[in-house]
């Protein structure tokens, strides 16, 4: 397997509280999400090395189950597209901003030891986390425009592409 793929799967389970919040469009969405993060947030724990992105859905889910079952704010589920999408563009912007992408926790697992602290590594993390970051801001504008067909294939679509730049991307690189 590639790099890129086997860092992109990796990278893709810290993924799997949101795809059940997005997917499942309940309650039951929100608490299995929540439910895998608390999984997620052990692990990393035990390793103790706990990414952006879990610390970033972990603030997310904590205030949207807050939100949906204490103030009965439905909104937490109607509009659950954009808030994400919101939530992860901050992240993703905060992370470029001060120069450590957020997609770099999880590609340090494809690397040896020590290759995380490479101006090369740094460099291509920090192109893939814009690639992210304009895929969420610009899906945050739309789903905040409107919930029409087009602003939900366009977003899916941008995420195609975000997600395909994570695997060719890696494998551009050369293996130090």
């Amino acid at each position: 397997m590639s790099k890129g793929l086997r860092v992109f799967f990796m990278v893709s389970v810290g993924f799997i509280p949101m795809v059940l919040h997005w997917s499942i469009s309940s309650s039951l969405g929100l608490i299995l999400g929540s439910f895998v993060l608390v999984a997620l947030l052990i692990k990393e724990s035990f390793k103790k090395n706990i990414s952006l992105m879990t610390k970033t859905l972990t603030l997310y889910f904590l205030i949207a189950n807050v939100l949906y079952f204490i103030f009965d704010i439905n909104q937490v589920i109607i509009n659950r597209h954009l808030y994400t999408y919101i939530s992860l563009g901050t992240m993703s912007l905060y992370s470029l901003i001060i120069r450590k992408p957020f997609t770099m926790d999880g590609a340090k697992s494809g690397y040896k030891k020590g290759f995380e602290s490479s101006p090369l590594f740094i460099e291509v993390n920090m192109l893939i986390s814009t690639i992210w970051c304009a895929t969420y801001i610009i899906s945050s504008i739309l789903r905040f425009i409107g919930d029409n067909l087009l602003f939900v294939v366009i977003p899916n679509i941008l995420i195609s592409v975000a997600i395909a730049c994570s695997i060719i991307i890696p494998n551009l690189m050369p293996d130090t």
